[in-house]
């Protein structure tokens, strides 16, 4: 699924910018789980600290090692990982 969006360059010196947002489904996806990320945020009871950190890594090196090809999915991934950390952090800070 491709949803492109074009400007060209033309003689009045408009940039050629292209828009591209090839993975609806990783986009959607990711979406979802950052919105039960930040509901277990406000939960009392965390997940251990090591799957926190570990999955916080992990969907930070997929986000920006560019696993994806979309550039919407990849951010929504490492906001994503952001979270998971804050979540390990805050399940540091429990114990």
């Amino acid at each position: 699924m491709y949803y492109t969006a074009w400007f060209e360059k033309r003689e009045g010196g408009i940039v050629m910018v292209q828009f591209i947002l090839k993975d609806w489904s990783g986009l959607v996806i990711n979406l979802f789980f950052c919105y039960t990320i930040i509901r277990m945020l406000f939960d009392k009871q965390k997940p251990p600290i090591s799957t926190s950190v570990l999955t916080g890594i992990l969907l930070i090196g997929l986000g920006a090692g560019g696993s994806f090809k979309a550039a919407a999915p990849a951010i929504i991934s490492i906001i994503n990982g952001i979270l998971w950390l804050i979540l390990g952090y805050q399940r540091f800070k429990q114990e």
